[in-house]
């Protein structure tokens, strides 16, 4: 094969590596970069073909650029010189291979007419479509570079063709710091401007890191996204694990939530444009990242105890960015080390509401910041509530009634914002409930079955529960399928100094602690189908019905309740003593 042959295939190969052919756009914008242009003009325009039937057309495809344009000199040694390039050892430069223009051919078009100027020196150049070139010097002045391509193509095509224009510089070009237009001149629509910015979603987590010409910017924020860049020409873009895959081994499922953007001159491309070559440079980019990660894990908890400490966190923005960021935090929980689950339940990074309701409307009259670990010892084996602030209008009575009672209540959502809740709660060693499943208001009742409270009550208490006090009731507000058969109701707030208005049922989560089960009423509820049996079987069988109702109670007390055995030995000696 001779030379000539040699370089028509060579010249083949480098047309042929890009993914679409739309592509050679993103190595002219490149190359106006590095000609210090500040702005690229894109247009596009169709022309009948003379002679030929309605449906041909000649594509008219333009790309001018102001930078400094070449002489004839830059035209001979570099431009038609296959990989003669003044550009490979220069970092500032977008550009590293000589194939910026020859990239033009990979649209396949029949004819290139190339305009350019330098120090009052115009030069034209027509290329066919063998890339075959006529060059003359002309009279007529030229500011910058224009190359002008002209393809035979179908009516049809006509959108396609301005379709995919517009994606090719949307897609490469959109973050370059100079003025991209793109002009379909068949629409009569104004230029386009092709310009984007690297910002994260409103309110997310955004820390950066500039060194000289490199800048890096990461985010805590869905979905996951990351862009490597030279000069705000993108060299790779998709998921973190895809294009990142040492910092995404290094950070675990912290790239699930991470959007980085990456714009480094350390950062290379392979000749064929299809990668980011693994080399030093991109090492440290990597390494930088992950440390960025670090400040962004550490400002999460100060984010969220500032947030915590505001007054108006039930309006819905507030509770929003609440609650993506308890996502957020999840996601670092995942893979994060002792001394980071440590911090989490440390941290005061929980709202909880005390009394909110006045003149009948909901307000935040009492707002307080709690910690995983301050919670689980203020519970002591109950639940850890929850109440929706868009729903909380609905329970405006239970919450006022919550307010005499030294329970925090959570601000979110079991339904809306379980995932994040439930984790959290799983942390701190705390299970979690709406609080409309778990605390009901209590219609007091009595002065009915006062003997069978009583009869209950003694077994419990001889049975060792302590000076648990069951009473009958109507449950209200209760939101469960099945109707709970009691609650217990919780200690009043201390700094109240005054008995509830209205007592409240805890009845919520899979047991009910000891602990709770002291010196309080046991509301036994009025509506539960085994009370409602035990009240009409008493007269007839007191201690059969008594007995029911306390191993019942006996079932859903926590760790540290007397067997069954116990209580039914009570039985026994009442049954023996008449």
């Amino acid at each position: 094969m001779n030379a000539s042959a040699d370089v028509s295939a060579l010249l083949e190969r480098l047309v042929a590596q890009f993914a679409s052919p739309y592509d050679f756009l993103r190595e002219l914008v490149q190359n106006a970069m590095d000609a210090g242009s500040d702005r690229v003009e894109v247009t596009l325009e169709s022309h009948p073909v003379e002679g030929g039937s309605d449906d041909e057309l000649v594509f008219e495809l333009t790309v001018a650029d102001t930078g400094r344009g070449m002489d004839e000199t830059t035209v001979d040694n570099e431009l038609t010189r296959l990989f003669s390039t003044g550009k490979a050892e220069d970092r500032t430069m977008a550009g590293g291979f000589g194939i910026g223009f020859v990239s033009v051919f990979a649209w396949e078009p029949e004819a290139v007419l190339l305009q350019t100027g330098r120090a009052g020196e115009s030069i034209e150049l027509l290329f066919g479509a063998d890339r075959t070139f006529e060059k003359h010097v002309v009279d007529t002045p030229v500011e910058g570079t224009t190359i002008i391509l002209y393809r035979r193509g179908r009516a049809a095509e006509r959108d396609a063709v301005s379709d995919a224009i517009r994606d090719a510089l949307w897609r490469w070009c959109r973050y370059c710091p100079l003025e991209i237009t793109f002009e379909d001149f068949d629409t009569g629509e104004p230029p386009e401007l092709i310009e984007d910015r690297p910002d994260p979603p409103e309110g997310a987590l955004v820390a950066t890191d500039e060194r000289g010409d490199s800048r890096l910017q990461v985010a805590f924020g869905v979905p996951a996204h990351a862009v490597l860049m030279r000069r705000g020409l993108i060299l790779a873009e998709g998921s973190p694990r895809q294009i990142l895959p040492d910092v995404a081994e290094r950070l675990g499922r912290t790239v699930e939530h991470l959007r980085v953007w990456a714009d480094s001159p350390l950062l290379r491309t392979t000749m064929a444009r299809d990668k980011v070559v693994d080399d030093d440079g991109r090492v440290e980019i990597g390494r930088r990242i992950a440390t960025v990660v670090e400040a962004l894990r550490a400002d999460l908890f100060r984010r969220l105890e500032t947030l915590v400490g505001e007054t108006e966190v039930w309006t819905t923005p507030a509770h929003g960015q609440y609650g993506m960021l308890h996502g957020h935090l999840l996601l670092e929980c995942v893979t994060a080390d002792g001394d980071y689950i440590d911090e989490l339940r440390r941290r005061r990074i929980l709202r909880a509401v005390g009394e909110r309701v006045e003149g009948g409307s909901t307000t935040e009259a009492s707002i307080r910041g709690w910690s995983l670990k301050a919670l689980a010892r203020k519970l002591d084996g109950r639940p850890m509530l929850v109440d929706a602030p868009e729903t909380a209008e609905l329970r405006v009575g239970l919450m006022q009634a919550l307010a005499s009672y030294d329970l925090p209540v959570l601000a979110g959502s079991v339904s809306e914002d379980g995932s994040w809740i439930e984790e959290l709660a799983e942390a701190g060693g705390l299970s979690v409930r709406a609080v409309e499943d778990a605390v009901s208001r209590v219609e007091p009742l009595e002065a009915e079955a006062v003997a069978l409270c009583g009869l209950v009550g003694q077994l419990l208490h001889r049975g060792g529960i302590g000076a648990i006090r069951p009473k009958l009731g109507r449950l209200i507000d209760v939101h469960d399928v099945d109707p709970p058969l009691f609650g217990v109701e919780p200690r009043p707030r201390q700094e109240l100094g005054k008995a509830p208005a209205v007592p409240v049922a805890l009845h919520g989560g899979p047991m009910i602690p000891m602990s709770a089960s002291r010196n309080t009423n046991a509301w036994l509820n009025r509506d539960h189908l085994l009370v409602q049996a035990a009240m009409k079987s008493f007269a007839a069988s007191p201690l059969v019905a008594a007995t029911t109702l306390a191993m019942a109670i006996l079932g859903r007390l926590g760790p540290g309740a007397p067997s069954p055995a116990d209580v039914a030995r009570v039985a026994d000696e009442l049954e023996d003593a008449g």
